[in-house]
């Protein structure tokens, strides 16, 4: 595999803490087209860091130049970006799946190329794993913006309201998602049979497997939700996908309750519903919790 490093250049003053052989405490994995957002979603992880990090994106276009795309990243910065470039479009799934193996920290924190990180993400992950060493994921409230309607998706604190919810629905957004590498490593990474709705398949096998999380009621992350983007223009694949590892999960924890065939049921509706009819449900869930 190659991997394209661009560090000949000499820090600046404001370079970041980044990794090296022997220290390496986070790794944030973003893959990527090459699209335009992606130097803004870049530039969000540079913020007031002091811990020592590594950004691994994967680029799926053979034909983008990386070199090209990441002229605008001050070259300081560029030292702690570590770029794999696909042979052909491998897609999301398979592509997390490469730059995992490439990571180097004890944890890793996801990004979407058109979502961004709030300043003190990376400090207060790694400080909470440090501090609670039975957590293997962490996740955040996120930010959304969706045209000129800005609005808050808070998280429940606890993990077993966390585990409650995600029996029903995904209630948790990818680029607020950390996890210790060791962990993710060993529930196998990222299931390549789902191109869509990778996220949740992880979350719900996550729990099969018996890791902890815990929600940081605090937006580290901000997603963006306006048209063009994977999760709008895909939500449709994304709701079938969902729908898809809801049922193995209660086919693989079945309890022949009431709830669980409930929630099959009501994630069946979330599949053939309008987008508009979802969006507007989200929105009105965020404004009830006076989040809007």
């Amino acid at each position: 595999m190659q991997v394209e490093r661009t560090d000949e250049h000499p820090p600046a003053e404001s370079a970041a803490p980044i990794c090296n052989e022997q220290r390496c405490q986070i790794s944030v994995l973003i893959a990527s087209l090459g699209r335009p957002s992606l130097i803004t979603a870049l530039q969000s992880i540079f913020g007031r860091s002091s811990v020592r990090f590594e950004v691994v994106l994967v680029l799926d276009d053979p034909d983008v130049s990386a070199e090209r795309l990441l002229a605008e990243i001050p070259p300081a910065r560029r030292r702690a970006i570590r770029v794999i470039q696909n042979p052909e479009n491998l897609g999301l799934t398979r592509s997390l799946n490469r730059g995992l193996a490439q990571c180097r920290g004890e944890f890793i924190a996801r990004l979407d190329d058109d979502d961004r990180f709030s300043p003190e993400r990376l400090d207060q992950v790694v400080e909470r794993f440090q501090a609670h060493p039975e957590v293997g994921v962490i996740v955040s409230d996120t930010r959304v913006i969706d045209g000129e309607r800005h609005y808050q998706l808070t998280v429940p604190a606890e993990h077993d309201a966390i585990a409650e919810a995600l029996q029903h629905r995904n209630i948790l957004v990818h680029s607020a998602f950390n996890i210790r590498r060791t962990v993710l490593q060993r529930v196998g990474g990222y299931n390549e049979a789902y191109r869509y709705a990778q996220d949740y398949e992880l979350y719900l096998r996550l729990l099969r497997h018996g890791v902890r999380f815990m929600g940081v009621n605090q937006p580290l992350a901000e997603r963006n939700e306006e048209e063009g983007t994977i999760t709008v223009s895909r939500r449709q694949h994304q709701a079938l996908f969902s729908l898809s590892a809801l049922c193995l999960h209660h086919a693989s924890t079945w309890r022949g309750d009431g709830d669980q065939v409930r929630a099959i049921c009501t994630a069946f509706a979330r599949f053939v519903a309008p987008k508009s009819l979802r969006k507007g449900v989200r929105w009105l869930r965020a404004v009830s919790r006076g989040e809007g």
